[in-house]
């Protein structure tokens, strides 16, 4: 199954809309080929979910901008891939006792692809179980 390890910056916003805007767009001036986002809207106000392969960068910049974020490593499959397999991907973790924390669907900045993120408690035997899936 074709797959990548990939990280993810969740920063929290109360300003939802206008600070939302203002990070996707100066991400997109910066990241545009490599970077995808997701929101999730809480009471408080929303996460907005970043995920790609070297945040370092990004993290320096929403630092500079004084918003607090966590980052976490996840496993990210293109929605061809997942497509169909949902359920034996979850089912494979769980056999695995693999805890999962959330599934999650992200859009490239540049929207040229979709997948799914799994954020899960172990990242090395989740990539095994994936390797050995068909």
């Amino acid at each position: 199954m074709n797959f990548r390890i990939a990280s993810q910056i969740t920063i929290k916003l109360k300003d939802s809309l206008g600070g939302v805007r203002q990070i996707v767009e100066e991400l997109k001036k910066r990241y545009a080929n490599s970077l995808s986002i997701a929101m999730e809207n809480e009471k408080e106000g929303s996460q907005l979910l970043i995920t790609g392969p070297s945040l370092s960068k990004a993290a320096e910049q929403l630092i500079s901008q004084n918003l607090e974020y966590s980052e976490d490593e996840v496993i990210v499959i293109p929605m061809d891939e997942a497509k169909g397999k949902l359920t034996n991907i979850t089912h494979s973790f769980l056999e695995s006792n693999i805890e999962l924390d959330y599934i999650c669907p992200i859009t490239r900045l540049d929207q040229s692809e979709q997948s799914l993120v799994f954020k899960v408690s172990n990242i090395p035997l989740a990539s095994s179980v994936l390797s050995k899936a068909a």
